[in-house]
């Protein structure tokens, strides 16, 4: 779906961008179902042969020294555009629902439903409990992987969320039931990045898809190490690729050079739309802030904003309007702690007919470092009808005028 944005980007790494393609990744596009049908035969053919995969463990290295309002979830749009879904004997069904699920969704990670509490005022679900889930998913996935405690507080490895990519294809709205299947994309020596596809269970559509790249590291200081050779054998029985219908469109994952910084958002004029401080409650069992805070402050910035980057349309003003987001990507540039205090800039970095793209920067005003960065595409929303509403000629022009040249990531 184009939405007139610019996604330049340079083929440097960042320090919390998305992996670079072809940097000693190994790709294995193949359908889940099949590769969990050889994962069980191999794990017959272990029982029947204990030498299995290596069981060697990695080494942790030593210590070195010790220690949505507004933009609040997706609208229902593009469901005839996308390409059809993958056939399991390859060829591609045209005329398939984009979002659709075929019998290659993957290993279930997990299952429940929607909260009313967990909507906001645009009757969705929140983008801060997406991304709730989706860590849950990842925990799943760890289990699935050989690493069952890797997210508990005496763990001595955990994974690190470092790069994340959100596209929303069909609304969640209060009592949906939903579950959530996950497999590897890519795997490097201590990278790898995960597939997770959050599904609506009563149609089987595609609610929002998530690509995140974690890190495999010490628990307590964050220093990356290799994965252990029966983790990378276990990732080999659960690699996959994103259906066509679920993959990114306007935020490309590509890697990028982060460049937010409170000195910068001074430079650009940046909108101050938010400020606090994390407490206990934002932190997981190592003492660091949880990822989807990190969305959740964005989304509690929106209403603020509004006013500055749309949220209106002359196209039909007796329309109810709100906002909801199509994608998003973040990513994690830094740890806060409970007592860290944030502040949010924000500007509009395109705009078009149909779409806006704002970026926002978490940063750290004591250092005047990046927490972390995120990009959105974002629309206007009829609240009636639940379509996308797009701008008249006056609201796209004076859009433009508040554009921010060479705003990114």
């Amino acid at each position: 779906m184009g939405h007139g944005a610019d996604h330049r980007r340079t083929g440097s790494r960042s320090r919390g961008g998305g992996v670079e393609p072809g940097e000693g990744l190994r790709r294995k596009p193949r359908g889940l179902r099949g590769a969990l049908r050889q994962r069980r035969r191999g794990r017959a053919d272990q029982r029947r042969r204990p030498s299995g995969l290596p069981a060697r463990r990695s080494r942790i290295p030593r210590r070195s020294g010790g220690g949505s309002r507004g933009v609040g979830g997706p609208s229902r749009v593009g469901r005839a555009e996308a390409p059809g879904l993958r056939r399991r004997n390859g060829a591609h069904r045209q005329d398939a629902l984009a979002g659709a699920v075929t019998d290659e969704a993957g290993l279930e990670v997990w299952r429940g439903g929607v909260n009313t509490w967990e909507c906001d005022e645009m009757g969705h679900m929140n983008v801060r409990f997406y991304v709730a889930r989706a860590m849950e998913g990842i925990a799943g996935l760890a289990g699935a992987l050989g690493l069952e405690g890797a997210f508990k507080p005496n763990a001595e490895a955990t994974l690190l969320v470092k790069d994340q990519h959100i596209r929303f294809i069909r609304e969640v709205r209060p009592g949906a039931a939903l579950h959530m299947t996950a497999g590897v994309i890519e795997i490097a020596e201590s990278e790898a990045r995960f597939l997770l596809l959050l599904i609506h269970s009563a149609t089987g559509g595609i609610a929002a898809s998530f690509q995140t790249v974690v890190v495999h590291a010490t628990a307590r200081d964050e220093r990356p190490f290799a994965w252990s050779d029966r983790t990378r054998g276990l990732a080999e029985g659960l690699m996959a690729e994103a259906p066509a219908a679920a993959a990114p469109r306007s935020l490309l994952p590509t890697a990028v050079e982060a460049r937010a910084s409170l000195a910068e958002a001074e430079s650009l004029r940046l909108a101050r739309s938010g400020a606090g401080a994390f407490g206990p409650g934002d932190c997981d069992v190592f003492g660091r802030m949880r990822p989807e805070i990190f969305i959740g402050r964005v989304s509690d910035s929106v209403p603020g904003l509004a006013r500055v980057f749309g949220g209106t349309t002359g196209a039909d003003p007796s329309a109810r309007v709100g906002g909801a987001v199509l994608e998003y990507r973040l990513l994690h540039l830094g740890w806060p702690r409970a007592g860290d205090r944030f502040e949010l800039r924000s500007g509009l970095a395109g705009v078009d007919r149909r779409a806006r793209r704002v970026v926002h920067w978490l940063l750290d005003p004591a250092t005047g470092e990046p927490w972390g960065s995120a990009e959105a595409i974002a629309v206007s929303l009829d609240l009636e009808t639940r379509k996308i509403l797009p701008l008249d000629e006056a609201e796209e022009a004076r859009l433009r005028e508040a554009v921010t040249p060479g705003l990114s990531l």
